[in-house]
């Protein structure tokens, strides 16, 4: 389980977690230190990294809705969903590899 899941879960449990518990850097080592890009939908931390790859190999926006889950909840990040698969597809439709 993520860090950010982690502190979501106890604080919906309404566990009491110190400020610099939640606020602390991850360690250096950590597999969560990769960059993952920018969070598109918050409700499932998906990131425009895992967005664009789950596009490159194929997927279209039911398939990106299915697999990864973003879009489904608050549905506030549709929009930005549409943005990213609309450029992917003419990324991929070049026949150029994006390097995503």
């Amino acid at each position: 389980m993520g860090a950010a899941l982690w502190l979501k879960e106890q604080m919906q449990n309404g566990a009491l977690v110190p400020p610099a518990l939640a606020l602390a850097p991850r360690p250096a080592g950590s597999a969560a230190a990769v960059p993952r890009g920018r969070i598109v939908c918050n409700c499932f931390d998906v990131s425009e990294t895992d967005i664009r790859a789950a596009v490159w190999r194929g997927a279209n926006l039911p398939a990106l809705q299915r697999s990864l889950k973003c879009g489904t909840n608050c549905g506030s990040c549709v929009p930005e969903l549409r943005r990213l698969y609309a450029g992917a597809e003419f990324d991929v439709g070049c026949g150029v590899d994006p390097g995503y």
